[in-house]
């Protein structure tokens, strides 16, 4: 099963605050039977600021 909307990547928008939670999120998708994860994070002002 392909996860096509995950905020798995940590410190962007709403997601993962840390990269510990990131690999607990996937050690989950993993045991929910996703096999591929396509990280989708919302792109905000935040987001923009740091370019």
């Amino acid at each position: 099963m392909v996860d096509t909307h995950c905020h798995i990547l940590p410190g962007l928008d709403d997601g993962a605050r840390s990269i510990e939670e990131s690999v607990e999120m996937a050690k989950m998708a993993v045991n929910d039977g996703i096999t591929d994860v396509i990280a989708t994070p919302h792109t905000n002002q935040s987001f923009l600021d740091r370019g």
